[in-house]
């Protein structure tokens, strides 16, 4: 999934990862989650605010969405 593209200057972190890395993460502005559709992004956002991190959003529609919109998106 992330092979086939992210928002640029996104950070990769699988969800299973995300609590044992979400001390790497920046405290000091807004974090936006995404996946493919929005699944595991609303799982992951809820795991960062639980961790105190705010504000976390969620890319609604996912990665497809940012796609379909024809916004920039970065491939490997």
């Amino acid at each position: 999934e992330w092979e086939a593209g992210h928002l640029p200057g996104a950070h990769h972190c699988m969800l299973g990862d995300l609590p044992a890395q979400a001390a790497t993460l920046p405290q000091d502005r807004p974090i936006v989650v995404h996946c493919q559709v929005g699944t595991r992004a609303a799982i992951a956002a809820s795991i960062l605010q639980a961790q105190g991190f705010d504000p976390v959003e969620t890319l609604t529609g996912g990665i497809e969405a940012w796609a379909a919109a024809g916004l920039p998106q970065l491939c490997h």
